[in-house]
């Protein structure tokens, strides 16, 4: 990181990629993110007049923003991602991850529900499951919490191994393979073992029976990890 240091100490709070959601920027850190079809960049001056005084960009800055500080990076969402990661390691407790091509969303509800009935419960907001989501999910950990539970979405091939190195999950829940974002993919087979990354290192694998191409996968894994336990269901 290059950066121009901030005279006095400042404690981050919270992080923001949107200005549209910032209510008080003095305490946030802005990623300016790069998309599809918007440039965080262009809303550095709209960050800044809500407050926000340390960026986080990816190319130079030339307004002149007074007392603001400028980390430049290599990639804003990378960055963003080793935050997360390394937020993630400060805390301990069980970390359930949910992948699979459908249903990702309802039965992590299902489960917040059932478990928050005896545990405190931190779980990814609405379908924060992707590249950008799951980092942001992760920031939500906190110490009151018992145990989270993270959403990990994937459409193409080598977006996994990512997830999975910021989740570090103990449990992971396989919903099944499907139809969706079949094109990312050269075969089936190929996706399962995509998704399988997920269940890397993990102490409990909840997953289907009935679907070949997991299964394949799944006892490839069972050689490399004989302690993990497999809990499956089927028709």
């Amino acid at each position: 990181f290059n950066a121009s240091l901030p005279k006095a100490t400042l404690k981050i709070e919270s992080v923001a990629f949107d200005t549209r959601k910032i209510i008080n920027g003095s305490n946030t850190l802005f990623f300016a993110l790069r998309g599809e079809f918007r440039n965080g960049h262009e809303f550095i001056n709209e960050a800044y007049a809500k407050g926000v005084r340390t960026f986080v960009i990816s190319k130079s800055i030339n307004e002149g923003l007074r007392g603001a500080t400028f980390i430049k990076v290599d990639s804003t969402l990378i960055a963003l991602q080793t935050l997360a990661k390394h937020h993630r390691h400060q805390f301990s407790y069980p970390i359930v991850a949910i992948t699979g091509s459908a249903g990702k969303t309802i039965t992590k509800e299902w489960l917040g529900q059932l478990l928050g009935v005896k545990y405190k419960v931190i779980r990814s907001p609405k379908s924060y499951n992707s590249q950008l989501g799951v980092p942001l999910s992760l920031l939500e950990l906190n110490d009151s919490a018992d145990l989270a539970i993270i959403e990990a979405g994937i459409s193409q091939k080598d977006e996994m191994l990512p997830l999975w190195e910021m989740i570090r999950p103990s449990l992971t829940v396989l919903t099944g393979l499907g139809s969706a974002h079949t094109d990312g993919f050269e075969s089936m087979q190929e996706k399962a073992a995509e998704k399988m990354l997920l269940c890397k290192d993990a102490d409990v694998v909840i997953m289907p029976s009935d679907q070949s191409d997991l299964m394949l996968e799944a006892s490839k894994l069972r050689q490399l990890q004989p302690m993990t336990r497999f809990i499956t269901w089927g028709k």
